[in-house]
């Protein structure tokens, strides 16, 4: 009932009710009283005859007969008995349907692929099944050869409820992870913000650009300042990416990343750039960040001083535990 409806009946209602009002009108035809008001049938202009067959048909109308929405309701549990479940039995049932794998996430020229997992807890640059940056072997893998790798939707497409209970289960109960930060962007910008809030897990990696002006620069050289802005924040998908995650993921928990700085250094001070913007995160339960560079090491490569590197890192972990993980008790690795 819309509000100039509401006034309409406030007003009706209140003229009724006045005291010296009649059925009729104004005043009552006293004997020996003179100037009586002219008779004006108040009633019957706020409120409509009433119709006498009304109240016959009230009586006749059976108390259990099901509303129009009731209806639908029988109509919708008939053609999909899985919504006769409890809610925490259809919840088992998604979660079944789908699989625990997680699922890997490519893009090429703002085309988003995906591919199940090997694993239930993924590299976060992708080595556990596939071959690291390699958006050809996404695509084969999606290929008609592998039809078992693509992500099962068929489900999301039977009605709009189970569509909604499913897919907020498929992106809370599975880990994303993607070798590049702009995929990740292209792809928040794809599912709606209430999917993306429920994602919990996510695996990611960030290569540094390379510096064509300088050569790799130690962080104890003066020129570092400079050398890590151009690696890092040239690329504006870096901060893009955490400003997604710490605004717009509300329900992250765990979270796993790579700074690939093969062949270059990275600061792993407390004091440096680039970890700023990692600390618009909060909220997490696990935390793994490594670093990839020719003072610690990389993957398949030994570092320069290791033993430091790893020093400074658990001193760095420690630093952004306190800022990103909840209070609660918090895995933090690297």
């Amino acid at each position: 009932m819309g509000e100039e409806r509401v006034g309409d009946l406030r007003y009706g209602l209140g003229t009724l009710d006045t005291p010296g009002l009649n059925a009729k009108g104004w005043g009552h035809a006293e004997p020996g009283v003179r100037g009586v008001a002219r008779t004006v049938n108040y009633r019957r202009q706020l409120i409509p005859k009433p119709n006498p067959m009304r109240s016959v048909f009230e009586r006749l109308r059976l108390p259990g007969l099901p509303s129009r929405r009731r209806r639908e309701s029988r109509e919708q549990l008939s053609r999909f008995p899985l919504l006769s479940l409890p809610p925490e039995i259809r919840e088992e049932v998604y979660r079944f349907y789908f699989g625990p794998e997680a699922i890997h996430l490519a893009s090429d020229q703002g085309r988003i692929t995906s591919y199940r997992c090997k694993q239930t807890d993924p590299s976060p640059v992708s080595d556990c099944c596939t071959r690291p940056y390699c958006i050809a072997y996404f695509q084969a893998a999606a290929s008609e050869n592998d039809r078992n790798s693509r992500v099962n939707t068929a489900l999301l497409y039977t009605c709009r409820q189970i569509y909604r209970e499913a897919s907020a289960m498929l992106y809370r109960s599975v880990i994303f992870q993607t070798n590049a930060m702009v995929t990740w962007v292209l792809f928040a910008g794809m599912i709606s913000p209430g999917h993306l809030a429920m994602v919990k897990g996510l695996r990611a990696c960030w290569i540094a650009l390379p510096c064509l002006t300088m050569a790799p620069i130690p962080p104890n050289d003066p020129r570092y300042p400079e050398y890590e802005h151009y690696t890092v924040f040239m690329d504006g998908h870096f901060r893009e990416f955490w400003e997604i995650l710490g605004s717009r993921m509300s329900g992250l928990q765990d979270l796993g990343f790579v700074m690939d700085y093969t062949g270059q250094f990275l600061s792993r001070a407390v004091t440096a750039e680039w970890h700023r913007q990692l600390t618009k995160v909060t909220g997490l339960k696990r935390l793994d960040l490594q670093i990839w560079d020719t003072f610690g090491g990389a993957q398949w490569q030994t570092g320069r001083d290791e033993a430091k590197a790893a020093a400074e890192m658990e001193v760095l972990m420690e630093y952004l535990k306190k800022r990103m993980c909840s209070r609660a008790r918090c895995e933090v690795s690297s």
